[in-house]
């Protein structure tokens, strides 16, 4: 399991060679999806067939089709068998 601290995440799926893959997007600000601002850390799983995600209030942009976690300390990521699993620690208001 891997530990990173940061403010907010974007969750997202992209296509390559006709395969779809999770990529989780790490950032110092929230609502990054407003800014131009680069990501802190771009992590890739090419293997995942799914992603859960435990402990998070999150944001569904559908026009991106990305989930957009913001006000976070940190956040654990275990990847295994095919699946990625998050795990957030929210300042929660």
């Amino acid at each position: 399991m891997a530990e990173y601290k940061t403010k907010a995440v974007i969750i997202g799926r992209k296509k390559d060679a006709g395969r779809l893959f999770a990529f989780i997007v790490l950032f110092d600000m929230n609502d990054p999806h407003k800014s131009a601002e680069p990501p802190k850390k771009i992590l890739e799983f090419p293997a995942c067939r799914n992603v859960k995600i435990y402990n998070c209030n999150i944001k569904y942009m559908i026009a991106g089709n990305d989930i957009i976690i913001n006000d976070l300390e940190k956040i654990e990521i275990d990847e295994k068998e095919g699946r990625v699993v998050v795990r957030g620690f929210q300042n929660k208001k």
